[in-house]
């Protein structure tokens, strides 16, 4: 069947994201994620898909950063086939770790649960909604 496939297609751990320079315990991973399905995706608002970073933390799953998708966007969303977006997810570090001691780390997509009006989109891949990264 037919459908889209929001995808990490690519990061980086960088030390100079836009804005304020990055504090002692932030990190930022610049992040391009693509519609590699057949049919644009297509959204109501900003608000009904992310990108998060996580850390697996030993209590379980902590996300430390998030950013809408697209990371300028407000109102409907669409996203055509082979078009991507791309952006910064900046995160303080939990107290007691730092960019080289931390727990694993990776950048995962995420949609909203099905509400009125919205159903989260049949992804064509859901092996590329997360891809594990390096903080810098």
């Amino acid at each position: 069947a037919a459908c889209s496939d929001l995808a990490i297609v690519s990061w980086n751990g960088t030390r100079s994201p836009p804005g304020a320079p990055l504090a002692a315990n932030e990190v930022a991973i610049h992040f391009q994620v693509r519609n590699n399905g057949p049919l644009a995706y297509r959204a109501p608002d900003e608000n009904k898909q992310w990108i998060s970073l996580v850390l697996d933390m030993p209590t379980g799953p902590t996300a430390i950063g998030v950013n809408v998708l697209p990371p300028s966007g407000s109102g409907p969303v669409t996203l055509a086939r082979g078009l991507d977006w791309r952006g910064h997810v900046r995160a303080t570090l939990p107290a007691g770790f730092t960019r080289r001691s931390h727990p694993p780390a990776r950048l995962q997509l995420n949609f909203a649960p099905a509400s009125a009006g919205w159903t989260p989109p049949r992804d064509c891949n859901i092996a590329n909604n997360r891809v594990n990264v390096v903080l810098r």
